[in-house]
């Protein structure tokens, strides 16, 4: 079977399951993580936009550590509810997110309405990002 077809029927099938079990597609691409905090907790988050690079361990006790640089440094909190995760960094503001997983690949998306931050990564533990 051609590769590419391969790769179309597999998509398809992961995406009718994922619908099954009531996620929904996101705007922004892939497929909305249902309890996005189960996913994050206990992971680093590796993810850039331009200049902008984020490396951000989701402690389960909902603290949000930055390890930019390779010095932890608490940057403010995060929750999750069944749909979103939200992030508070405080004087800098409150921001909440859909995670999307990209269908046959490990990156994520973060979807904020138009604002999306596209092909993010997650490591176990608290780690610097490449």
């Amino acid at each position: 079977m051609n590769a590419a077809i391969w790769m179309g029927a597999a998509a398809l099938v992961w995406g009718q399951a994922a619908m099954a079990q009531g996620f929904a597609s996101c705007a922004c691409g892939g497929v909305q993580v249902s309890k996005p905090g189960l996913t994050l907790s206990g992971k680093t988050a590796c993810a850039g936009r331009g200049a902008d690079k984020w490396s951000e361990f989701h402690q389960a006790d909902g603290t949000l550590v930055d390890y930019k640089g390779g010095t932890p440094e608490t940057v403010g909190t995060w929750s999750s509810s069944n749909t979103a995760v939200t992030y508070n960094y405080g004087s800098g503001g409150t921001y909440t997110w859909f995670l999307c997983k990209v269908a046959a690949s490990n990156t994520y998306n973060f979807c904020q309405g138009s604002n999306v931050v596209s092909g993010a990564t997650l490591k176990a533990g608290q780690t610097s990002c490449p």
